[in-house]
């Protein structure tokens, strides 16, 4: 093998990985957009609105669950 083919192929052997982290990193890295999302919260025992809450107390947590969905900008459906 002549020096041009060694680093041809040392080249592929040593770019490939570098390369396929860049495209995974860039189709996968990001956040999800314009997701639907669909959560059933029995701790309401019905309602259909939660209740505000302050401190920060393990009480209503499905509720601040949903308030941080909010947040992110993720559509929230109804489960039925």
């Amino acid at each position: 093998m002549d020096i041009s083919a060694c680093f041809r192929v040392m080249l592929f052997i040593a770019g490939l990985p570098v390369i396929e982290c860049i495209i995974f990193c860039l189709t996968i890295g990001h956040d999800p957009l314009n997701l639907k999302f669909a959560v059933l919260n029995e701790e309401l025992n019905g309602a259909m609105s939660c209740p505000t809450f302050g401190g920060n107390g393990l009480d209503n947590l499905g509720c601040r669950f949903l308030k941080q969905m909010e947040e992110r900008k993720i559509e929230l459906v109804s489960p039925d």
